[in-house]
């Protein structure tokens, strides 16, 4: 209302509502990087950002980042994220030294008022090629008693030209006819075959 002044009444009052706006919200995602399955053999992957995104009405304040296991390695800095935008200042790399196989972790945000968002990482990892094998020559043109050295049971071989493979023997493979060998490492649960190397086995001579 119009307030009283000297020798005038304040005026009648009208209501006015000031309405209550939205309560703040903070929530979070995030996005963690894609890497690309390599050899056991290769080196380490290089780190990749995590993308961190508000997306509700308030900044929100990351309080912790951790990752499930020792597979991978987190890395970085920054703990704001405002409304609308997002951060990629934190990184995450996969571990020196994993073993063949597909190795996943989670990676969890912990943001203003305790709540989280999580996001998985994985890589697979794919055995190295067989190295240091040998093939050994057939005593004479015709036999099966050539050889390929330095196998092992995990390992399978086959003649290049054929469609399947045959499980390798521990230290030598033996019994084999003059060729080309395609020699790998082969598939189990969750690890896949490793790519093949070439082991000639040269045929002997001619009886005579």
């Amino acid at each position: 209302r119009f307030a009283a002044i000297t020798g005038v009444l304040a005026s009648p009052s009208i209501a006015v509502t000031v309405s209550e706006g939205p309560a703040r919200t903070y929530p979070l995602t995030v996005t963690a990087p894609s890497f690309t399955g390599i050899l056991s053999s290769d080196p380490q992957p290089e780190a990749k950002p995590i993308v961190i995104t508000n997306i509700g009405n308030s900044a929100s304040t990351i309080t912790d980042i951790s990752v499930s296991n020792t597979d991978f390695i987190l890395a970085g800095s920054g703990n704001t994220v405002a409304v609308g935008d997002s951060i990629n200042s934190w990184n995450v790399q996969p571990a020196v030294g994993l073993s063949a196989g597909t190795h996943t972790a989670t990676i969890t945000v912990t943001y203003t008022g305790g709540a989280v968002a999580t996001a998985d990482v994985s890589i697979v990892i794919t055995p190295a090629a067989p190295t240091g094998l040998t093939g050994t020559t057939t005593s004479f043109a015709g036999e099966f008693d050539g050889k390929i050295s330095g196998t092992t049971s995990a390992m399978e071989y086959k003649l290049s030209s054929a469609p399947t493979y045959s499980t390798a023997s521990d230290t030598e493979t033996t019994g084999l006819s003059a060729g080309t060998y395609d020699v790998r490492y082969a598939a189990k649960t969750g690890v896949m075959a490793s790519p093949s190397v070439t082991v000639t086995v040269s045929e002997g001579p001619a009886r005579t």
